[in-house]
């Protein structure tokens, strides 16, 4: 057992179901990997536009979807989708948390699995908020992208900011490299030393000070983390996050709709 896996042995364990095999991971480009994490609320609620969305846009992205406490009918449902060729861009992995606040988790659990998913896949792997779009092909910009360690939402910063209004968790960049996992292994400590899956406490944010301090650490103070920042006017607007549209939710077809949280 490695150090990571000692600091999270609360942690729930990870069931694999299967692995697609017709998206290239032996490109020359590091395409990067999506990585979605939900709960079966959010799942049901935004799961499908999301894929969809991504297979609009590019027919090579893989999404991978670390699925908490997922339902008998929901992971019926995926089998379905990945039978009929609709979601062959996505690779599955699940866990039983039993711990509170369930949604919160979610919103770390994320960080907490990354340096394991970027060591296991070997590439670069976007962190993204499943309630969100796909609007342009990230592919296009992956040459770009792998210039850099780690991509971040970095929010204009003033006086009165405090660390968790700095970055959005929303969309992380983080590249295989020794500097990358560095940042990725640091975020997933900070949240480790936080984080009590037992705790009735509200864990909101936990992401993004985690994120503000791995890059206060080691882009800033040490300066050997190379990154970039997806809201500098360079990039496109990748992803349309719920909070920047009103588009009503809609439940997947063939699941019953979820009571809105």
């Amino acid at each position: 057992m490695n150090n990571l896996e000692k600091i999270f042995s609360w942690a729930p364990e990870i069931k694999w179901h299967g692995r697609q095999s017709n998206v290239p991971l032996d490109s020359e480009v590091e395409l990067p990997i999506l990585l979605i994490v939900c709960d079966d609320i959010y799942f049901r609620k935004y799961a499908d536009s999301f894929i969809s969305s991504t297979r609009k846009i590019s027919a090579v992205t893989l999404i991978h979807l670390h699925f908490i406490n997922p339902s008998v009918e929901s992971e019926e449902f995926i089998k379905l989708q990945r039978r009929a060729g609709k979601w062959s861009n996505l690779n599955l992995t699940t866990e039983v948390y039993e711990g509170l606040y369930a949604n919160n988790y979610c919103s770390v659990v994320r960080y907490i699995r990354l340096p394991f998913l970027i060591r296991y896949y070997k590439r670069p792997v976007i962190v993204s908020d499943i309630d969100a779009t796909l609007v342009h092909d990230i592919d296009s910009y992956a040459s770009t992208l792998a210039s850099f360690d780690v991509v971040l939402r970095m929010k204009k910063f003033n006086v009165r900011s405090f660390p968790w209004q700095v970055i959005q968790a929303g969309m992380t960049y983080v590249r295989n490299s020794q500097s990358g996992i560095k940042f990725a292994t640091f975020v997933a400590k900070y949240i480790a030393g936080v984080f009590d899956p037992f705790a009735d406490q509200d864990f909101f944010f936990l992401d993004q000070n985690a994120l503000y301090y791995a890059y206060y650490d080691l882009c800033l103070e040490a300066k050997g983390v190379r990154h970039g920042d997806f809201l500098s006017g360079y990039y496109p607007q990748f992803l349309k996050f719920r909070q920047e549209e009103s588009r009503p939710r809609i439940g997947l077809q063939g699941l019953p709709s979820p009571v809105n949280r």
